[in-house]
């Protein structure tokens, strides 16, 4: 995921401003007394994304008289449950990245996190109400949206397109059946190489929602359109046998290694898929098929403000 940088700076910039008010604040005393030294203004932040030293980097350079202690992270999982204990202990940081996979409310129910309503509102362009919903609780924006991702059909160009005749329908699920079953009735190399199989990334809460996502449904409605969305997954895997059980660790270096002929996972993994295969075979991708969702539920990274010690 390539960070995008105005919102960072968006964040950086207000926390920087009270920073510097502080220091120059700090003290004040009388005209005829002597004023002590303001104490420097010092940034934590914790981060799991990649790409973040070149925006910290040129944020040093606009305002040297702030010290940026970054720490960054292995995974958002790493972070959250650092974060949380961080929090417990009275040292947390100032910024922490965080994932929507967990949202905000443990956050601001417990007091942790501070409103982000006017950094959002100072936004040029404004975000994207699908990007600032994942951070939204209780009518009120807790962090601020930098970057997502949306689950998508990665797919073998080659073997689909020979045995179809052309290239490959993948606008539903039942497209997707069709054409993953044409590689699975014998003769053929296909059979053997595992191209009439699918792998499935390990977001599955993710991708499940993503199946019935209706961002204005609630109630029954939704329920059903969950367990359809559950139904068709069953089917994947125990009727149609085109999905294989407990294997999502796996799903995209069996795809890259040649094991599957399609997978699904985040829109972010591409620089990944694409540096790993090289040219070993030419590969596509197309927006997660359609089954009951109305539209895309995007996966979110946010910047969130923290009460630290």
């Amino acid at each position: 995921m390539k960070l995008r940088t105005w919102p960072v700076w968006l964040v950086l910039g207000c926390i920087a401003a009270g920073a510097l008010v502080y220091g120059l604040t700090h003290g004040k005393l009388s005209e005829d007394e002597l004023k002590p030294p303001a104490p420097p203004a010092s940034l934590s932040i914790w981060v799991y994304s990649k790409g973040w030293e070149d925006v910290v980097r040129a944020f040093g350079q606009s305002y040297p008289q702030i010290d940026v202690q970054i720490r960054s992270f292995r995974s958002y999982e790493q972070l959250y449950t650092e974060l949380l204990a961080s929090i417990s202990a009275g040292a947390a940081p100032q910024l922490a990245e965080i994932h929507s996979f967990y949202g905000v409310a443990q956050l601001a129910t417990t007091g942790a996190a501070l409103p982000a309503g006017d950094v959002l509102t100072a936004g040029k362009p404004m975000f994207l109400p699908a990007f600032s919903a994942a951070f939204r609780y209780q009518d009120k924006d807790w962090a601020v949206p930098f970057g997502g991702s949306v689950p998508v059909l990665y797919y073998r160009e080659e073997p689909f397109k020979r045995m179809a005749g052309r290239a490959p329908a993948l606008g539903t699920w039942e497209e997707v059946r069709q054409t993953l079953s044409l590689a699975k009735e014998p003769p053929g190399e296909e059979v053997s190489k595992g191209y009439g199989t699918m792998t499935v990334d390990k977001e599955l809460p993710w991708f499940w929602a993503s199946l019935s996502y209706a961002p204005k449904e609630s109630g029954a409605s939704a329920a059903e359109r969950t367990r359809s969305a559950l139904e068709l997954w069953r089917n994947l895997t125990h009727e149609s046998k085109l999905m294989k059980p407990l294997q999502h660790d796996t799903a995209a270096s069996d795809f890259i290694n040649g094991k599957a002929g399609m997978y699904v996972g985040s829109s972010d993994k591409l620089p990944t898929v694409e540096r790993y295969i090289g040219g070993k075979f030419s590969f596509d991708l197309a927006k997660l098929p359609a089954w009951k969702q109305e539209a895309l539920l995007p996966s979110v990274h946010g910047l969130v403000a923290l009460k630290s010690g």
